[in-house]
């Protein structure tokens, strides 16, 4: 049986893939599988992580993203005590626009609605 070659890919082509790879990397898949998904040998995709750092890119995302949940957590914790002082003062002048944000008293979708594919995000 004869072996087959494969066609030679083109710069174009391999900066697409290279930037695939490097996206599947930092969403957390492992370079094995990276290399399955992309056709290319491990070697490949191990040698493109060293050259470009992908492993410090990942570090970088991954603290970037929890340093944003922490700020997000942090500015909800200072408007919590914040609505919480005003309505120990006494203060309810703005409480309607203050309830109004709550999830509680956003519109209810019936099951059906829930269950709807125009209502779900695909994953």
């Amino acid at each position: 049986m004869a072996k087959t070659t494969k066609k030679p890919r083109t710069k174009r082509e391999l900066d697409v893939l290279r930037d695939y790879a490097c996206r599947l990397f930092l969403s957390g898949e492992t370079q094995r599988v990276i290399a399955a998904k992309t056709g290319l040998t491990e070697a490949t995709v191990s040698r493109w992580a060293r050259e470009e750092n992908w492993d410090a890119r990942r570090r970088e995302q991954n603290s970037s993203s929890a340093a944003l949940v922490n700020s997000l957590m942090l500015a909800a914790k200072k408007i919590s005590e914040l609505i919480i002082t005003k309505l120990n003062k006494g203060e309810t002048d703005d409480i309607d626009g203050i309830t109004k944000l709550s999830p509680r008293s956003w519109p209810r979708q019936s099951a059906s609605q829930r269950a709807s594919p125009r209502t779900r995000s695909s994953t």
